[in-house]
């Protein structure tokens, strides 16, 4: 499957740093290879793949806006395109 190449209709990707694009890509890459595969699946029998969620932890970005100890915050731009990737999900 070809990856997936969001429409950029406010030609935002230019104003988007080098950290917020690998954040976007790489969960856009984890939603096309990990969850898409199974979402239909879970739809029909009204579940969700909660083995799913570690893998979500361990890219950091489970309440990523959120200061919390030592772990790593994303900014406001990048918990955005990541909440904007898991929706497409």
């Amino acid at each position: 499957m070809a990856p997936y190449e969001a429409p950029d209709f406010f030609d935002i990707d230019d104003l988007l740093g080098d950290e917020e694009r690998m954040v976007r890509d790489t969960v856009r890459d984890w939603v096309g290879e990990r969850f898409l595969p199974r979402v239909e699946k879970a739809y029909r029998e009204g579940s969700f793949p909660k083995d799913l969620i570690p893998e979500l932890a361990e890219m950091g970005v489970l309440g990523g806006n959120l200061d919390y100890g030592d772990f790593p915050r994303l900014g406001a731009t990048a918990y955005g395109l990541v909440m904007q990737e898991l929706e497409r999900g």
